[in-house]
């Protein structure tokens, strides 16, 4: 009798122990399946970026972006009010505007980029601007008072000061508002900012 228990709890222990062995090796399989996890979880990060970049506009395609907006610049020109007195006929850039809003609109803002004979950025000093001037400017063209489809800004212009530098320039609506109050603001005027401001100009 004394060996048949003996010999039982030797078959328990042994089993006991046997039992034992295989939790390292569950545990074992659970830190797999995690680590497996883990591993799935960093390559779906690789193939899905948490925020995509955006993308920079080629030249072509901001000039045909901005050619299908509500109102756009048709045509810019550097006028010359007179050869030699500069300080009281001040040189001017000026860009003509088209209203394609479908509205009427108010008022109107303009922005004005230029480069030298070179293409080297030029920063644009308007005539009684003593700080040196911006590689970007914005102008306030006031009332404009446009009516759907008509043109605003023949023979007007920024006036500038006398030795400019300025032989190339690009002008872009950057906003206006209609007789409602609704104010339109350029979404390309940042695509428009990272390709010209302070940029030589690539023709």
């Amino acid at each position: 009798m004394k060996k048949l228990l003996i010999g039982i709890l030797i078959g328990v222990s042994i089993i006991g122990v046997s039992c034992g062995k295989e939790e390292p090796r569950s545990n074992n399989k659970v830190e797999a399946k995690q680590e497996s996890v883990k591993e799935e979880s960093k390559d779906e990060v690789v193939e899905t970026p948490k925020g995509e970049e955006k993308k920079t506009m080629t030249i072509a395609e901001l000039n045909e972006a901005i050619n299908n907006q509500p109102m756009k610049v048709i045509n810019t020109e550097y006028i010359v009010q007179d050869d030699e007195f500069k300080a009281l006929y001040p040189d001017m850039l000026s860009a003509v505007i088209q209203n394609n809003s479908g509205t009427d609109i108010k008022n109107a803002i303009v922005g004005f980029v230029a480069w030298d004979s070179n293409n080297f950025p030029v920063k644009i000093e308007g005539s009684f601007d003593y700080n040196g001037g911006n590689y970007f400017t914005m102008v306030d063209c006031g009332d404009v008072n446009m009516v759907n489809g008509t043109t605003f800004g023949e023979g007007m212009g920024m006036e500038l000061s006398e030795n400019n530098n300025i032989s190339k320039f690009k002008a872009i609506v950057v906003s206006y508002t209609d007789f409602d109050g609704n104010t339109w603001n350029n979404p390309l005027l940042e695509d428009f900012k990272e390709l010209y401001e302070d940029k030589k100009l690539v023709e």
